[in-house]
């Protein structure tokens, strides 16, 4: 008798996930005041050699002090609302193709995004909720990746680049910009 696994609920694991997409938060301090930022890097299928090119990327920027956890909930959210936006244009993502591999660097934001553990601020959390039920009521199959800082330059500098264009005044609305 030989056994060997056999994929009967879903695709198999070694299948490459459609979306791949990573995100990072950061705050600054200046001389204008501080502010913080977000970016979510979505990047292309690979091509033959396996690279990965950047091919969009999200960012939101906000005046007055701020925090790297909340900035990093930020981050997630700006990924998971643009996944339930793309469900939604006038082509919409094939059920099939709803698959998506997210990478960050803080791992208390993608435990709580794989159900796998909480957030204490309830405030980071409530950015979250809305959007991880979008996701999963359109379909999604959503794997996580936990990376060191260092593997996750590309969204660590649209982050940062996101918070030096934070509004000055205090009360400004957050600026969201691609």
């Amino acid at each position: 008798v030989v056994a060997s696994p056999q994929v009967h609920i879903s695709r198999p694991f070694l299948s490459l996930p459609d979306i791949e997409v990573s995100f990072d938060g950061s705050c600054r301090r200046s001389r204008h005041g501080e502010g913080g930022g977000a970016a979510a890097v979505f990047w292309s299928r690979p091509d033959r050699h396996g690279n990965r090119r950047i091919h969009k990327v999200l960012c939101v920027a906000f005046s007055g002090p701020q925090s790297v956890p909340a900035m990093e909930a930020w981050g997630l959210r700006l990924v998971l609302c643009d996944l339930c936006r793309g469900v939604d244009q006038a082509v919409p993502i094939p059920a099939a193709s709803r698959t998506a591999r997210i990478i960050g660097d803080n791992v208390l934001v993608i435990r709580y995004g794989a159900s796998q553990g909480r957030l204490r601020n309830f405030d980071q959390a409530g950015l979250l909720e809305g959007p991880l039920t979008a996701t999963a009521l359109q379909g999604w199959e959503l794997s996580w990746l936990p990376v060191h800082r260092e593997l996750n330059e590309a969204a660590d500098f649209f982050a940062k680049r996101a918070a030096e264009r934070a509004p000055h005044a205090p009360s400004a609305s957050p600026l969201f910009f691609s």
